[in-house]
């Protein structure tokens, strides 16, 4: 395993302190979580369900070592110009740094349109996901937990959780780490946590809508970020205007507004004699609502990039390596 770095500042102590008190109790959720079967039989989905997220963690990875620590990066020495100002590590950086971007803006092209094509006439997808059917979110919890199964529910969750584990696994233990390393390690370990949880405790109807969700904003942040290094200053303030927009639009607004409102109802459905169901209940919504302080701590630093742009300073990633950061 690589060296972990020191923790530094406020906001790295804040998200440890936030790792150790939800650790605990996501501990205390996990049996009664694989063995809900005992308690509501075939109403329950299966650990098999999600037995292709072995396959998918394994394409992932290898797709990224063959397109982002290859091929794209090629594509990166292309088209990433020389510049005066900066060093030739620097330059290094910046096309090492173009390949994953374009791997992750790949595959968020790929799975964002897989789930709004598999899930926009059901019922429970609202309208500002952009879903088709009555847009009821009390549906999430229809007949709870006693649900039919969604169709193609399980593959979707396999794909998801495949890269989400991928990329946990990259930043634990390959890529060397940045000044982002807690708030990452926050961000990975709930998301795989929230989709274990909300799988298995047949809650996953609320979990494609949180996927979705941040799915639309990350496809369009790793194209901002992709062209921020090849194309021109007229497409780069168009494309970080739209994460600008698609932020604060899904992550600011429809998360707090619509989706963290929709897992508290879900206390209203819980059985009473669900094995440590409301303390799953609690956790889950605990995670959802660091979820959304990470979100509003990123949209201060993309507020921060935009004042750079607009005042000519140039964007600069504020999760780059320090020593990145100093050569440019």
């Amino acid at each position: 395993m690589k060296s972990i770095p020191k923790v530094n500042g406020v906001f790295d102590h804040s998200f440890v302190l936030q790792l150790f008190i939800l650790f605990p109790f996501v501990a205390l959720c996990v049996p009664s979580t694989f063995f809900r079967s005992d308690e509501y039989s075939d109403y329950v989905p299966s650990l098999l369900d999600l037995l292709p997220t072995v396959f998918f963690v394994l394409i992932i990875s290898g797709l990224r070592e063959v397109l982002a620590n290859n091929l794209f990066m090629k594509l990166g020495e292309k088209f990433i110009p020389h510049k005066a100002e900066w060093t030739e590590d620097f330059r290094n950086f910046r096309v090492e740094r173009f390949g994953l971007t374009l791997f992750k803006t790949v595959y968020y092209f790929i799975v964002t349109p897989i789930g709004f094509y598999l899930f926009r006439n059901e019922d429970w997808m609202p309208q500002a996901l952009f879903g088709q059917g009555k847009s009821d979110l009390n549906l999430l919890w229809e007949n709870f937990p006693y649900m039919e199964p969604v169709k193609y529910i399980a593959f979707y969750y396999s794909f998801e959780l495949g890269y989400h584990l991928h990329s946990l696994i990259y930043h634990m233990f390959i890529v060397p780490p940045r000044n982002d390393f807690y708030e990452t390690l926050l961000h990975h370990l709930v998301t795989v946590m929230l989709i274990f949880l909300s799988y298995f405790n047949n809650c996953a109807r609320i979990g494609v809508l949180v996927m979705i969700l941040h799915d639309i904003v990350d496809a369009i942040m790793y194209a901002g970020k992709a062209l921020n290094d090849v194309a021109n200053d007229y497409v780069v303030v168009t494309a970080f205007s739209g994460v600008l927009v698609s932020y604060a639009r899904f992550r600011l607004w429809v998360l707090p507004r619509y989706i963290i409102p929709a897992a508290i109802n879900a206390g209203n459905y819980i059985p009473k004699d669900a094995s440590c169901g409301k303390l799953i209940w609690i956790v889950c919504v605990m995670m959802l609502v660091a979820l959304f302080g990470l979100h509003v701590y990123w949209f201060s630093l993309i507020l921060d990039m935009v004042k750079k742009l607009v005042c000519k300073e140039g964007i600069v990633d504020p999760h780059a390596t320090k020593k990145a950061v100093i050569a440019q």
